[in-house]
């Protein structure tokens, strides 16, 4: 049965195989050759379309390869907007002054920067210092000293910039604690002060700026408490140990710039003017910076105090109180004080040096202590006349080794007499200073 069954079939193939052939109009040999040159045709696209979409699904993976990198470049770009980037420096030296009360000094900044977005960003700062003055010879055997240790908030300020800084009609403002710095730092360089600091540029090369705040004295960790208390036994008010009571400081500057740095000129060149107060005293300045020729080029500031020192004279409570005011009064000249520097090269890589000569002149009660010049070391109530100078050697990139010498005296006016009717004497101030700065 079986057998016939595959008789018939074999015999159905064999008509539908020759009627095929008759439809087309070939033997059942020719149809064979024609199909088998249609299943190697389609075959080979076969072959060719797989090749085509393994090459496509390379390309493919590529593509989200190159996609995940950049979406994680951007990713790692917001994360590093937001970043707290950290510098700071390292300042140790050995202070010689005329007076022989020499001082060994250490100082530790350390400061953070982040950049926030929308032009936003944070800044923090402190400042630790530790002071060794060493006296003088306690007996045949030993030598007593003594020490001085602060830490200070520096810088806890945030800052918002509108605008691409420095391009015209652009601006920028900062609250909180920072440095509140103008011209050459002859008046005013002091760090920690509470402000409200304004910046405008009005083109490229002009920018006005505007600071309005309190001065600062209180540390974060000194050796007094710096309260005022009352004394039963005098019936007045006992003198604080440090100043707790702080002062309107206020200042408007505005600043035309000449030139940029360049191959040719090692500095910027500009002039500025400037108008402050720091209760009750009132100053106006000029101050410029200009290159002169290759690496040589000099800066300079002058500096006018309406001189309120009688003002002390009539509240002496005060000044005994917040450690306030000058020690001789009574004159009613203007003060004034100048400085002017030449300088040549600016110390960058290892190998590198750089020298300077000062010439410093202020009347006495120019200012009424030294805390906010940038010249502390020589300037405060008692005036200042003479000259210095500073040779520096860039260790690495990172180290400076300097060596400075002042020479000078102080400068009394004959119309400042103190609460005993004495006139301020004139002392020499001479100091050797070697000093070590690392930066990081």
């Amino acid at each position: 049965m079986k057998t016939i069954m595959g008789k018939h079939k074999m015999l159905a193939c064999l008509v539908a195989a020759g009627l095929a052939a008759n439809l087309v109009g070939g033997s059942p040999v020719e149809a064979k050759k024609s199909d088998d040159a249609s299943t190697a045709t389609l075959e080979q696209q076969m072959t060719e379309l797989q090749a085509r979409m393994a090459e496509l699904e390379e390309q493919l993976k590529a593509v989200k390869a190159s996609e995940k990198a950049t979406k994680e470049q951007l990713k790692k770009k917001d994360k590093n907007k937001s970043k707290l980037v950290w510098s700071g420096s390292l300042k140790t030296g050995l202070e010689m002054e005329t007076n022989k009360q020499n001082k060994l000094k250490s100082e530790f900044r350390l400061y953070g920067d982040a950049k926030l977005d929308d032009g936003w960003a944070a800044n923090i700062g402190i400042k630790i210092k530790s002071t060794t003055e060493m006296a003088g010879t306690f007996s045949d055997k030993y030598k007593d000293g003594y020490e001085k240790n602060k830490i200070l908030l520096n810088a806890a300020n945030v800052s918002k910039q509108f605008g691409k800084a420095g391009e015209a009609n652009t601006g920028k403002i900062t609250l909180g604690t920072m440095k509140a710095k103008v011209g050459e730092g002859l008046w005013l360089s002091k760090g920690g002060t509470n402000q409200f600091l304004g910046e405008y540029y009005i083109t490229k090369n002009d920018i006005f700026r505007a600071s309005y705040g309190y001065d600062a004295h209180d540390y974060l960790c000194n050796e007094y408490d710096g309260r005022a208390r009352w004394d039963a036994a005098k019936g007045k008010v006992k003198a604080a140990d440090g100043p707790t009571h702080t002062r309107l400081l206020y200042f408007f500057d505005y600043r035309h710039l000449f030139a940029k740095k360049s191959d040719k000129r090692i500095v910027d060149q500009y002039a500025g003017i400037y108008y402050g107060r720091h209760q009750p005293d009132r100053y106006v300045g000029l101050y410029g910076r200009t290159p002169i020729v290759g690496k040589l080029w000099a800066s300079a500031e002058y500096i006018r105090n309406n001189n309120t020192s009688r003002f002390y004279a009539e509240d002496k409570e005060a000044e005994g109180m917040y450690s306030y005011g000058y020690d001789f009064i009574g004159s009613d000249k203007k003060t004034k004080g100048y400085v002017f520097e030449l300088h040549y090269g600016n110390a960058k890589k290892a190998g590198d040096w750089e020298a300077a000569l000062s010439w410093i002149n202020t009347d006495q009660n120019l200012f009424m202590n030294s805390k906010y010049t940038s010249f502390d070391d020589y300037l405060d109530q008692t005036g200042y006349k003479g000259f210095g100078a500073e040779f520096s050697y860039q260790l690495s990139k990172a180290s400076k080794l300097s060596l400075i010498r002042f020479w000078g005296h102080t400068v009394s006016d004959p119309l400042n007499v103190d609460s005993d009717g004495n006139q301020q004497g004139e002392d020499t101030k001479n100091q050797v200073y070697i000093k070590l700065t690392t930066k990081f």
